[in-house]
C-alpha cells in the first residue's frame, strides 16, 4: 500500500498532460447542437411566491414547537418512579457513576464510600443476577418524601430470583433523588473471632511403581460411597437420587453421573448431577444429591426473541422405556470449598398449598464472609431410604456474626413415584466396583432431623456449603 497511492497520482498526471497536449483540446466537436430549452414562466407567479412563503413559515412553526417540546421533556424533572428505575437500571449495568448522582445529595456518602459498599455486598444476586423486571408501588408520601414498595426481578444461571425492597425518595430542588440504602451491615459485636480449623496437605498417596496404570490410579482418590439410591418421577420428569459419603480421611471433590437403562441394559440418556449434589464433602461427611435427566434446547427449535427461562424443562427423548439407571462416582482430592462456618438456626417446617416450606435463618459462626451459601435437602421415606434431593441458595452474602433467611420448597411424598431401585452391582466409584461392607455406612437416619410423617417423610437431612468472599479492590 505505500507504493500504489504515488503511482496512481502519477499516472493520472500522465493522462492529464497528453489530454492537454493533444490537438483539439478543448474545442467543441462540430456535431455539438446545444438543446434549446424553452423559458417557461409560472401562470400565477405570485400565488406560487405566497406558497413557498407560506410553506417556510409552517415549517419554521413546526419546528420551532419540536425543538420546544423536545427541550422540555429534556429539561423535565423525572418522577419518583422513572429515578427509581433508572437507579436499578444503571447498577444492573454497572453505570457507578450515574446511579450515584441519582441519590440524594445532602445524605449519599461520597462516590469512593458508595461503590466500595456496592462492591462488597456480593452473593447470588449482586454478583450473578440480571435485573430482568421492575415492579413499583406506592406505600406513604408527605410533603417532599415519598415511600415506595419496589420489586426486583432477577435473572441467575439456577432460577429467577425476587428481591422485595422498601425505597424513599426525597425531593431537593425540583428533583426527585433516592435516599442512601444501608448496604454494608452492622459488624459482629465480639471484638476478637477465633475459630480453630484443619489443613490438608495433597502429597498423593501412590507409590511410583514401573507396573502402575490406570486402575491403580484410584489410590490417589478418595474412598467414598452411595448408600441407597434411586430413580424416581416427579411432574413427569426421571430423576436419580441418593446419598453420598466420604469414606476417607481427606476431603474429596465430587462428580455424579448418571445413565438411563432400558430393560437390556442399553444407555439411553447420560447426565450429571447439576447444583443439587454434595460436589465438597469433609471427611465422614454424608449429603443427599439428584442427578435430572432432561433435553436439551436446539438452536433450530428455539425461539427467536424468546426470553431465557432457566427453570425451562424438555422432556428427553428416548429410544426406549427407561427401566433403571447406573450411577458412577468419582472423587479428588480438594483442599479448598470446604467453608462450613454457616449454621442453620430455627429451622421450621410446615405443609403449606400442597407442598412443604422450610424456613430457617442462616448464621455464620466462622470468620470467613460466605458467599453463595447452598442448603442441599435431602428427604427419607419410612424406610429410611431417600427418595428427594432439592438445593437452595442464600440470595447474599453472610458476614461474620450475621445471617440471612432461608427458604426451600420441597415436594410431599404422594407427588413422588419409585420408579426403581439402584442396587450396588449398578454403581461404579472410582472405576472400581463397590467393595463396602453392608455395616461400614453410618446409618442412613444418624445426623437427620425427624419429620414425624409430616409431609409422608420421616426425616430431613439438611448440609450447607459456602465459597468464600474476599474481594479485591
Amino acid at each position: 500500500w505505500g507504493l500504489v497511492p504515488p503511482g496512481m497520482l502519477g499516472l493520472a498526471a500522465l493522462v492529464f498532460a497528453g489530454a492537454v497536449l493533444r490537438r483539439g483540446v478543448a474545442v467543441p466537436a462540430s456535431t455539438y447542437r446545444p438543446v434549446p430549452i424553452p423559458a417557461r414562466a409560472f401562470r400565477h407567479p405570485v400565488r406560487v411566491r405566497r406558497i413557498v412563503i407560506g410553506l417556510f413559515l409552517l415549517a419554521l412553526a413546526v419546528g420551532g414547537w419540536t425543538a420546544q417540546r423536545l427541550w422540555r421533556e429534556a429539561t423535565r424533572p423525572l418522577a419518583p418512579e422513572e429515578v427509581i428505575t433508572g437507579y436499578y437500571t444503571d447498577l444492573d449495568f454497572r453505570r457507578f457513576a450515574e446511579a450515584h448522582a441519582r441519590l440524594d445529595p445532602e445524605t449519599r456518602p461520597a462516590f469512593e464510600d458508595q461503590l466500595f459498599a456496592w462492591r462488597w455486598r456480593g452473593g447470588l444476586i449482586a454478583s450473578y443476577g440480571k435485573l430482568t423486571d421492575i415492579a413499583i408501588a406506592p406505600l406513604d408520601s408527605a410533603e417532599g418524601i415519598a415511600d415506595w414498595e419496589v420489586t426486583l426481578d432477577w435473572l441467575t444461571a439456577l432460577d429467577i430470583r425476587q428481591e422485595v425492597l422498601t425505597i424513599r425518595t426525597v425531593l431537593r430542588d425540583g428533583h426527585w433523588h433516592v435516599a442512601p440504602i444501608g448496604l454494608r451491615p452492622v459488624q459482629s459485636p465480639a471484638r476478637i473471632d477465633r475459630q480453630a480449623e484443619i489443613g490438608w496437605s495433597t502429597p498423593g498417596r501412590r507409590q511410583p511403581r514401573p507396573e502402575a496404570d490406570m486402575q491403580r490410579d484410584r489410590l490417589d482418590r478418595p474412598e467414598i460411597a452411595v448408600g441407597d439410591a434411586r430413580l424416581v418421577r416427579r411432574d413427569c420428569r426421571l430423576a436419580l437420587v441418593g446419598s453420598v459419603t466420604n469414606l476417607d480421611m481427606d476431603p474429596a471433590a465430587l462428580t455424579l453421573i448418571g445413565d438411563l437403562r432400558d430393560a437390556g441394559g442399553l444407555s439411553l440418556l447420560r447426565q450429571g448431577a447439576g447444583f443439587v449434589g454434595g460436589q465438597r464433602l469433609l471427611p465422614g461427611e454424608t449429603a443427599g444429591f439428584r442427578i435430572g435427566f432432561e433435553s436439551v434446547l436446539s438452536l433450530e427449535d428455539a425461539v427467536p426473541g424468546q426470553d431465557y427461562d432457566p427453570t425451562q424443562f424438555l422432556p428427553p427423548v428416548l429410544a426406549a422405556p427407561p427401566e433403571g439407571a447406573t450411577l458412577e462416582a468419582r472423587a479428588l482430592v480438594a483442599t479448598d470449598g470446604h467453608y462450613r462456618g454457616i449454621s442453620l438456626n430455627g429451622i421450621r417446617v410446615a405443609e403449606v398449598d400442597g407442598a412443604l416450606r422450610l424456613t430457617a435463618l442462616a448464621v455464620n459462626t466462622g470468620t470467613e464472609t460466605a458467599s453463595v451459601s447452598r442448603i442441599t435437602a435431602l428427604l427419607y421415606d419410612a424406610g429410611g431410604r431417600p427418595v428427594w434431593a432439592e438445593a437452595g441458595f442464600v440470595e447474599a452474602n453472610i458476614y461474620p456474626g450475621q445471617s440471612e433467611p432461608v427458604t426451600l420448597i420441597l415436594p410431599l411424598a404422594d407427588d413422588i413415584e419409585i420408579v426403581a431401585e439402584i442396587g450396588s452391582d449398578a454403581m461404579t466409584f472410582n472405576a472400581a466396583t463397590p467393595d463396602v461392607a453392608p455395616g461400614y455406612l453410618p446409618p442412613p437416619l444418624v445426623g437427620a432431623i425427624p419429620l414425624g410423617g409430616l409431609g409422608g417423610h420421616t426425616a430431613l437431612r439438611l448440609t450447607v456449603s459456602s465459597m468464600i468472599h474476599d474481594p479485591e479492590f
